[in-house]
């Protein structure tokens, strides 16, 4: 959502919830957004959630700097959308968290909340379920809004537990990844110098995919995902989409964690 505010060089007030602290569970958020999840953007009266979902109504709604997607008549859009629905299905929480109860599943090692490992989870997420029990207590009538939150906690805990489905997660990362570089080796072929995913413009596929990207290195897995040996065009891509100037912003406005 940031860097889709960045290439649309729209005005906005950033306000960061620490996740770690529990502020995404504090009352006043909950009645924003129930499911206790970010990113949430506010425009006025209108408060959109979910990425993929904020995404859609910037594009739509703000007319100023790149249009990020394509017509949808074009062979661009349906690449795109195609793209987009595979990332889509990363579960990046799956991946994220998964690598901290599995370490050895990162080829370089993962810097995810400041290098998490097994047991900072598992005291990380009890605290967070007992933080939960008590503002259920504390506030009666949310308690169905707690309570849903608590129970996502503990299938999250018990999903992380089961390393294939942690791989099963990367597995798919993969996918994405293969699906890239193939993409790009058509562009290059049919003579489109420097395409990006859908061919020349800078696209919602470009967006989506960055913060895979910028994941993955932070979790690591840059080695596994796009070695220049084995991937060369996807390795060429991450050169120059590091070197575009809304994504050099966005990093340097998240000092470089995601």
């Amino acid at each position: 959502v940031l860097l889709t505010l960045l290439e649309k060089q729209v005005e906005f007030t950033r306000r960061v919830i620490n996740l770690g602290a529990g502020e995404n569970t504090q009352p006043w958020f909950i009645k924003i957004n129930p499911l206790g999840v970010v990113p949430v953007l506010k425009d006025g009266d209108n408060v959109v959630c979910d990425s993929e979902v904020i995404i859609d109504y910037i594009e739509q709604n703000i007319e100023s700097g790149n249009k990020l997607i394509p017509e949808i008549s074009t062979p661009e859009f349906q690449a795109a959308d195609k793209l987009r629905k595979m990332i889509h299905g990363v579960n990046y929480q799956t991946i994220s968290f998964g690598l901290a109860v599995h370490p050895s599943l990162s080829v370089t090692g993962s810097r995810f909340a400041g290098g998490m490992g097994p047991e900072a989870f598992k005291m990380s997420i009890n605290r967070q379920k007992e933080e939960l029990r008590t503002k259920m207590k504390d506030n009666p009538d949310m308690k169905d809004d707690y309570q849903a939150k608590l129970g996502v906690k503990e299938e999250l805990e018990q999903r992380l537990s089961d390393v294939n489905k942690v791989k099963a997660a990367l597995n798919l990362c993969d996918d994405v990844m293969n699906e890239a570089e193939t993409a790009l080796k058509k562009y290059k072929d049919d003579g489109i110098k420097d395409s990006w995913l859908v061919g020349q413009d800078f696209t919602v596929a470009d967006v989506v995919f960055t913060i895979l990207l910028h994941r993955s290195e932070i979790l690591g897995l840059s080695a596994r995902f796009y070695p220049e040996e084995k991937k060369p065009y996807l390795y060429d891509y991450v050169q120059r989409l590091m070197a575009r100037p809304s994504v050099k912003k966005m990093l340097d406005i998240e000092g470089g964690v995601a």
